[in-house]
């Protein structure tokens, strides 16, 4: 249990930070409690400073644990979505408490007694002692079943054993199935016949193995049973089992993955124990995909679909722990998980061009796009850029989807001697130069079964600025599945219509999910009054079907006015920046830059992180018609030193690239040239215009009049200036 410094240190923190008076730990519940009631009935200034009171408490996981189990979901997920001091909070609270949870769960000195009287000749025993193991202690309580699922000499042992397996049920399953990893042959019967009784899709890929290859005639037979039992006699071998179920579990596919499936732990058979090992919750489902990947390429180390399914599942797992912490940077699981995340990252380049590029195209595919977004970059430190033919990196390039065409263009501007026909080319620079113009992304997430709808959402997301929709082509259980692994949305927009699920269910189910608790829901209905009175309140906008682009982008601005976009103008400027840098430093002998010009003037008006790297290329490329743009930049970003250089710079080479040197350049260049309270840099980058535009010779005699400078000038006069924020 987690006492001492860390929590204590936390409370403290938070009784200075909120400014409130202490209570004793002891009180935490009941202060806690009388906040839940306050929050009920509206008053959520007194509920905070209740639940501040109790945080202050300095409360005991034990304290969190049981407000956990004693409060109903739904005030947690209020607290969530209010966000803020409310989240901070619950999210504390909810950390304790599921440490207490693990606690409990895993606890040897409760599950050892509990296993001797599971293996006990007293029937009444057994089954008391199976309901608590079953209810409080699930797969934890397998390790203490492997002795006598081992043990050849005790009959009556074994067949309790695999009997308490079977009543403990589907939590059992993940670690018996690593049981089948021993070299003990009655370990591995006795595993495999629990299994046969669980009956769990989940362990069909390793039954089918051990059908096929043991080398026991007992294990195989009983194997064989359970493989036809379970309902795997369909498939034709291990090895598309295990393929089938690396991409079902990388899907969220709910038959693989239910409710209450999610562990702490994945289990290991090692050094001849029965070991588990920490897993983020997010990455749960992507490490069993990850675990089948490697399930197929142990039956053939040479198939090319094992390595494509191994790179994708290392693939999801790199993107959702970069979803999650940007989102969550305080996630304690990721933080922790994010070095081996990251050396994940680069040993999947291991696997070579062709299986990357297959991994990216089936991520595009199938509608994975923040994992295509991460291949598409990894896919890049392998292509040959004189080879790129057949690279889903130049197909992005054209995809309804702007994040891929993003990232495509981005990766496509940095590789050096690229070899691509003009028109992708003028693809990258058009792509570029929407996303320098993106300030705030809003991401909705569109689950509709009809493809004619999902491609009028895409189209509206193509065309307008600040939004990108994911209307991927799936079954909405598999559009869930992307939200728990995808969860930075600000809009889920769902069609009456569905295929596998009921509107309702849906809306409960994002709304119980505390990284989805901020979401805005908008409902799309051939009759909005009687759906109205359906889900009233539960839903924040309707639109009336069929979707137009024109309803979604309304719909979409209505529900997020006045909404926070701290995190979506990070999001924007993240492209916007890259975007601006990329095309400030692509060669100008390859791509032409003029059709970017608008947007990049464009971009030039907004803060210095954009403004500068936007200047830089059209100091590049302009032509003489940003002149007067470029003129009027130039004197209204005068006190900010960076930006007024390189506006000053950019200026200087497009006039001498236009040979022509419009007055009112020259005169806005003489004046800040001149002015002797502004930087010397700045100073410097003016004159610098100056010396390369295309003056007469009269008029440059003038110029140095201007800016005559005699040796010892007045003190303060010239030497000193103001420090550059560039």
């Amino acid at each position: 249990m987690v006492h001492g410094f860390g929590r204590s240190l936390f409370a403290l923190s938070a009784a200075a930070l909120f400014g409130v008076s202490s209570v004793h730990a002891q009180d935490a519940q009941d202060t806690f409690k009388e906040g839940v009631r306050l929050l009920r009935l509206g008053k959520e200034d007194a509920a905070l400073k209740k639940f501040q009171a109790a945080l202050s408490a300095d409360p005991s996981n034990e304290d969190a644990y049981n407000l956990w189990k004693d409060l109903d979901y739904s005030v947690w997920a209020q607290m969530m979505a209010k966000k803020g001091e409310f989240a901070k909070i619950a999210r504390h609270f909810l950390s304790l408490a599921t440490v207490e949870r693990k606690a409990r769960s895993a606890d040897p000195e409760r599950i050892k007694p509990l296993v001797e009287k599971a293996l006990s000749n007293d029937y009444e025993v057994r089954r008391d002692a199976l309901v608590k193991l079953a209810t409080e202690h699930g797969e934890f309580a397998v390790p203490y079943f492997v002795d006598a699922l081992a043990n050849a000499d005790n009959e009556s042992q074994q067949v309790f054993a695999v009997s308490a397996l079977e009543q403990i049920g589907r939590p059992a399953t993940l670690p018996t199935l690593a049981l089948l990893k021993s070299d003990n042959r009655t370990l591995r019967l006795n595993a495999t016949a629990a299994l046969l009784y669980i009956k769990d899709q989940r362990a069909l890929p390793a039954l089918k193995l051990l059908s096929e290859r043991d080398k026991d005639a007992g294990v195989r037979e009983v194997a064989t049973k359970a493989v036809a039992k379970i309902g795997g006699n369909r498939v034709p071998s291990s090895l598309a089992l295990f393929l089938d179920h690396s991409h079902r579990y990388l899907n969220g596919d709910p038959l693989l993955i239910q409710d209450g499936d999610v562990s702490p732990v994945l289990w290991t058979w090692t050094g001849g124990a029965l070991k588990s090992r920490p897993v983020p919750h997010q990455l749960f489902g992507l490490e069993l995909a990850k675990g089948a990947a490697y399930g197929a390429l142990d039956v053939d180390p040479a198939n090319f679909e094992g390595m494509v399914a191994l790179s994708r599942a290392y693939i999801a797992e790199k993107t959702v722990t970069e979803n999650t912490l940007a989102r969550n940077p305080e996630d304690e699981g990721l933080k922790a998980a994010k070095a081996a995340i990251d050396e994940m990252g680069i040993n999947v380049l291991a696997s070579g061009t062709r299986v990357m590029r297959k991994a990216a195209q089936q991520n595009i595919e199938e509608g994975m796009i923040p994992a295509a977004v991460v291949a598409l970059r990894s896919l890049a430190t392998l292509e040959d850029p004189k080879h790129l033919e057949g690279s889903p990196l130049l197909s992005a390039l054209k995809s309804p989807d702007k994040r891929l065409r993003y990232a495509a263009a981005l990766t496509l501007s940095g590789m050096k001697d690229a070899t691509m026909a003009a028109p992708l080319k003028d693809l990258v620079v058009a792509n570029l130069s929407q996303a320098v113009l993106e300030q705030a992304v809003r991401v909705v997430k569109v689950i509709d079964p009809s493809a004619d709808n999902r491609k009028i959402a895409m189209e509206a997301s193509s065309k307008s600025g600040g939004v990108i929709v994911d209307a991927s082509a799936k079954s909405t259980s598999g559009a869930l599945a992307d939200l728990v692994n995808y969860p930075n949305v600000d809009v889920i927009v769902i069609n009456e219509d569905l295929d596998d699920l009921t509107p309702l269910s849906v809306i409960k189910y994002v709304q119980s999910n505390n990284a989805l608790s901020g979401a805005k829901i908008i409902l799309v209905s051939k009759d909005v009054a009687k759906a109205r009175e359906t889900y009233g309140d539960k839903v924040h906008a309707y639109i009336k079907g069929p979707l137009t682009g024109e309803a979604l982008k309304n719909r979409v601005d209505e529900v997020l006015k006045g909404m926070p976009l701290d995190e979506n103008r990070a999001r924007a400027s993240e492209y916007a920046i890259s975007a601006a840098k990329a095309l400030a430093e692509l060669d100008t002998d390859n791509y032409s830059l003029s059709a970017a010009t608008k947007q990049l003037l464009a971009a030039a008006r907004r803060d210095a992180k954009v403004a500068v790297p936007a200047l830089e290329a059209l100091g590049r490329a302009a032509g003489g018609e940003a002149l007067s743009e470029l003129t009027r930049i130039l004197v209204s970003r005068k006190a900010q030193a960076s930006v007024c250089r390189a506006a000053a710079r950019a200026l200087g080479q497009v006039m001498e690239r236009a040979k022509a040197a419009p007055k009112e350049a020259v005169e806005a260049l003489i004046s800040i040239a001149t002015d002797r309270s502004l930087d010397v840099k700045v100073r410097g980058a003016a004159v610098a215009a100056l010396g390369r535009a295309p003056l007469v010779p009269g008029e440059r005699t003038k110029l140095l009049r201007a800016l005559r400078v005699d040796p010892s000038p007045a003190k303060g006069e010239d030497g000193d200036s103001e420090e550059d924020e560039g």
